[in-house]
């Protein structure tokens, strides 16, 4: 999914929401399986809000979350904003 939403963006110029529904349909296509799939649907949630980080941040910040390893630790302030996210120090 990291990889798709980057692919999406950067090669195929969609734009945010496009992105987003993309990976929403995939989310719900039965036929399909995703490793860390609460974690996932947590980054694209996280990813929608308005003045998110970029997905990969998004993503990060879900899997610790998940893993019960928070804080995630981060020098970006940006994603530093993401329940479960935090600037050193």
């Amino acid at each position: 999914m990291l990889e798709l939403e980057w692919v999406l963006r950067s090669r195929y110029q969609f734009d945010k929401p496009s992105v987003t529904a993309a990976l929403d349909a995939l989310m719900t296509a039965a036929e399909l399986e995703f490793q860390h799939e609460s974690a996932l649907e947590k980054a694209i949630w996280f990813f929608k809000q308005k003045g998110s980080p970029d997905f990969a941040d998004c993503l990060h910040v879900a899997l610790v979350r998940q893993a019960a390893q928070v804080p995630f630790l981060t020098f970006d302030r940006q994603a530093s904003s993401l329940d479960g996210a935090t600037l050193p120090g």
